[in-house]
């Protein structure tokens, strides 16, 4: 399986092992283990899976309530990030190579009937494609020596949020 099979699974899905926006803290640490880092600031919160990240905005005396998640995928090129890969995902999908190229991940998104949107106006030096089903949109690095690459997933990109940026 490994990298592919786990970015292609994310963005069909629209999900990581089934976790989407709506899962609280607790829900998404029974899936991904209490194994995380944490960071809070001005009421958002967001825990660090190691090339999964989830955020919620609210507070703990309030709740919390599910915002996004990030599928950092660049950071799979750092040896101990992959070392750190979360159980659970590892136990799904196996190791991860270090890197993961757009065509590959275009490829096996096409062979599953899922077409990808490029969306203009990305960060400079990137391309940005979105799948309108699932909400995900996917950055590809597009300059220098990492060109091609798979930068990271991102969840809950709505329309409104990808037309404003037009």
């Amino acid at each position: 399986m490994g990298v592919l099979e786990f970015a292609a699974d994310a963005i069909v899905s629209g999900t990581v092992l089934g976790i989407d926006v709506s899962w609280s803290p607790d829900q998404v640490a029974k899936v991904m283990g209490e194994h995380f880092g944490v960071g809070h600031w001005r009421g958002s919160m967001r825990r660090d899976y190691g090339v999964v990240e989830f955020f919620w905005e609210g507070s703990d005396r309030q709740g919390w309530q599910g915002h996004h998640f990030t599928i950092q995928i660049h950071r799979l090129t750092v040896n101990q990030t992959r070392k750190r890969l979360n159980k659970a995902i590892k136990k799904r999908y196996g190791s991860f190579d270090s890197t993961l190229l757009f065509t590959e991940l275009e490829s096996i998104l096409r062979e599953r009937n899922i077409s990808l949107i490029e969306l203009p106006n990305p960060s400079e030096g990137y391309r940005e494609y979105w799948q309108p089903q699932t909400l995900m949109s996917t950055l590809v690095v597009d300059s220098g020596e990492e060109s091609g690459r798979v930068h990271g997933i991102y969840s809950n990109q709505s329309a409104q949020a990808v037309t404003s940026r037009s």
